[in-house]
């Protein structure tokens, strides 16, 4: 519920996104940020910090921060994101499967690999339990700790985890090229 006495009024909060949209749209990224940015500073003064109409600035500021090539400056609005999610939506969702693959990406950036294989387990667990554990996400969220692994020169999980991929791709009804090679690639890494 907004108070009167900290809320910016809706025509300035308006006239902010216009500005933070047209930013973006001309690729004018860390304009955009320091915009979306202060657009979730007002929303914060407004909102619990579990509210789920918080997802919308922490997204725009995620979206531009790592267009902008830096990802691993958003981690702390990742972890933000999490933990709305998942007191939102619970721990068996799509979209914190999302997340939890977004901060292992920024880990993976930062080179904080034992990190990484951590979020990228969680984000394949979830999409285990929501899609199966053959489908292609599933098997993509495997291949992600593949080449984290192979980053930190860790072929025994390396090569464990590519074989439960091949052995997840062989039990699907139909091929999948794309994954396939994939793994062939890894595997002349391993």
């Amino acid at each position: 519920m907004e108070t009167p006495c900290c809320a910016a009024p809706q025509a300035d909060l308006n006239a902010l996104e216009k500005r933070g949209r047209e930013y973006s749209n001309g690729k004018q990224w860390s304009k955009a940020q320091s915009v979306y940015r202060e657009i979730l500073a007002i929303r914060r003064k407004s909102w619990d910090a579990s509210d789920p109409r918080l997802i919308g600035p922490l997204n725009d500021i995620i979206r531009v921060t790592c267009v902008d090539g830096k990802c691993s400056d958003t981690l702390p609005f990742l972890n933000e994101l999490l933990a709305i999610r998942l007191k939102r939506l619970g721990t068996w969702h799509a979209d914190v499967a999302t997340t939890y693959a977004l901060i292992a990406e920024a880990n993976e950036k930062m080179q904080r690999y034992p990190e990484a294989i951590r979020n990228f387990n969680e984000a394949t667990k979830i999409r285990d339990r929501v899609y199966g554990k053959t489908s292609g996400i599933s098997v993509q969220s495997r291949m992600n700790v593949i080449r984290v692994a192979l980053k930190q020169k860790d072929r025994v999980t390396a090569k464990s985890v590519l074989q439960e991929c091949q052995t997840l791709l062989s039990a699907q009804n139909k091929p999948q090229p794309d994954l396939e090679k994939v793994l062939s690639y890894y595997a002349g890494k391993i």
